[in-house]
């Protein structure tokens, strides 16, 4: 009897600092992907603008970390189950890779 392999699951995490004036385009432009079940976590690296504030509703995880894009990639890394960096608005290219999974 064949097994069949559990869904791949895809996490973006999302490093920021400082980004309140642009942050609600680049969680509006991932929407389409958490609707098809894909995980969002917006790793703040010590924002003084609001930033995280304003993730909330638009992410699966909001965490804090120290300021450097490593760093907050780790963090954001033992939250989700799998890994891809977005530090930009998602192109439509981004979507079509979603729907081949």
């Amino acid at each position: 009897m064949q097994r069949t392999p559990p869904p791949t699951r895809l996490s973006i995490v999302m490093p920021v600092i400082d980004e309140a004036a642009h942050i609600d385009a680049a969680l509006a432009a991932l929407a389409p992907l958490r609707a098809q079940g894909v995980e969002l976590a917006v790793v703040d690296g010590g924002s003084r603008d609001g930033t995280l504030a304003r993730c909330a509703g638009a992410a699966d995880a909001l965490l804090a970390a120290p300021r450097g894009r490593a760093r907050q990639m780790n963090a954001g890394a033992q939250a989700p189950l799998a890994m891809r960096c977005c530090s930009c608005t998602p192109t439509p290219s981004c979507h079509r890779t979603r729907r081949r999974w």
